[in-house]
């Protein structure tokens, strides 16, 4: 009897081996299934946009590992809602802190030269994506995405109507008059210092305000071999400029350039998928993915390098 038991046990046993292989091919099979739809689809079409979205898609890894949040004691959180909370008052503390507040530009609102048009509006909404936190407006992405052409005729005649009003006389609003960053050098840093006002009142009768609390001061220098920094460090090398950033890029130029293609070797892999894919994805296909998400990255900003040859030597490997 504890025989034909034993026997009957190796019958199930063998059974659920049997399913559980047979499963694991089912799955591998829809796995390559729809990995061979995205290639093909990304392979067939000459619209970037379809065939960025299919390599997207192709190059999606696994989830990634729950990450570990200490509270002010030191101590580990462990439920998920306490850790949002903790990060959110961080991210809230950190962005959020005093700042003066805004104040408009002076001089006559006037209309746009080229008015802001119902199929500008229509391609802007299409390209929000689905799921995203709210603007401060509350207004989710999804509402503008598909409210259709008569919210879009309608927005668009809004903007532009706006834009002859003040933010005080419910015209745009007063952070959509403040643009981008403008650089100014000089030998000496009190002249910089006492330009900085009247830079204020000139760019204003332009209609351009400066906000002077976020202006930054730069000293840019070569040290010595015998300077040393405040720990006691060679500064040769070292200057604090050499990690002030410009418009995304860092001012020293060997230290851009390493940290280029830190950015670019992680782009790369991302796209890992699709470089392994031999005969399923074409090359020329392959080119115009490396150029866009690899090549765009590396390069950012490389007209303003100057660099010795053994520096930009390091892009042999790309």
């Amino acid at each position: 009897m504890n025989h034909n038991f034993s026997g009957d046990r190796s019958k199930i046993r063998a059974q659920i081996n049997r399913v559980q292989k047979e499963i694991q091919q089912r799955l591998k099979a829809l796995q390559t299934e729809a990995a061979d739809h995205l290639v093909n689809s990304s392979s067939s079409t000459n619209e970037s946009r379809q065939m960025f979205e299919a390599v997207r898609e192709l190059t999606n890894s696994k989830s990634t590992r729950p990450i570990t949040v200490h509270n002010e004691e030191g101590n580990v959180i462990a439920t998920d809602s306490e850790k949002a909370e903790v990060i959110r008052d961080w991210f809230k503390n950190h962005f959020t802190g005093y700042e003066l507040p805004l104040e408009p530009f002076v001089g006559v609102p006037r209309p746009l030269d080229t008015p802001i048009t119902q199929s500008e509006v229509e391609s802007a909404v299409k390209r929000l994506k689905n799921n995203r936190a709210c603007g401060p407006d509350g207004v989710p992405n999804e509402l503008l995405k598909y409210a259709g052409e008569n919210f879009c005729a309608a927005f668009s005649t809004i903007i532009n109507q706006a834009c002859c009003l003040r933010s005080s006389e419910k015209g745009l609003p007063l952070e959509w008059e403040y643009a981008d960053d403008v650089d100014f050098c000089d030998e000496e840093e009190d002249v910089l210092r006492n330009l900085l006002p009247v830079c204020t009142e000139v760019l204003s009768e332009w209609g351009l305000n400066v906000n002077e609390s976020k202006t930054e001061f730069v000293h840019l220098f070569l040290a010595s071999k015998d300077e040393i920094d405040h720990d006691g460090k060679p500064l040769k090398d070292n200057e604090p400029w050499r990690s002030s950033k410009s418009l995304g890029s860092l001012l020293c130029s060997v230290a851009d350039i390493k940290h280029r293609i830190v950015l670019a070797n992680s782009a790369f892999q991302i796209y890992k998928k699709v470089w392994l894919e031999k005969s399923k994805i074409p090359l020329a296909k392959k080119l115009i993915v490396y150029e866009a998400q690899v090549v765009s990255v590396l390069l950012y900003n490389c007209a303003c390098w100057s660099a010795p040859k053994n520096v930009l030597n390091t892009f042999t490997p790309f």
